[in-house]
């Protein structure tokens, strides 16, 4: 299987997990449900737009990789701040159960990030042998 459809199918398991078993814990009676929601969503489209950078700085020279995937990463910071204050300056959210949930989701997806990059650095070593 291509990495970039085993890191997306990978996200979307661990959000049916994750939103499964809010639901069947009944946590999602003790929390702010679109708080939680906004941290995921957040936190995924954070995820998902490191790794399409690393997708395409894949086969690009050492100084053209870097500068795509850590200026990427500065952007996608400076993204993931700049949403989070709206959010709580408008105040979309709950800010300790959006804080929270985003921390968790953060950590697990950005985990999730660095597993596909390694299968995508196996994958290709395996394609050019």
């Amino acid at each position: 299987m291509k990495p970039i459809f085993d890191f997306f199918l990978k996200t979307c398991i661990l959000a049916i997990l994750f939103w499964l078993s809010l639901l069947l814990t009944g946590l999602a009676k003790e929390v702010d449900v679109p708080s939680v929601f906004y941290a995921w969503l957040l936190s995924v489209l954070n995820a998902s737009a490191g790794y399409l950078l690393y997708e395409y700085a894949y086969h690009k020279d050492n100084r053209e990789f870097y500068k795509i995937v850590l200026g990427g990463h500065g952007i996608r910071a400076l993204c993931v701040l700049v949403s989070i204050a709206a959010l709580m300056l408008t105040k979309s959210v709950e800010r300790v159960e959006f804080v929270l949930s985003f921390v968790a989701l953060y950590f697990m997806h950005l985990i999730l990030e660095i597993l596909a990059y390694q299968k995508k650095n196996q994958f290709e070593k395996r394609s050019s042998s």
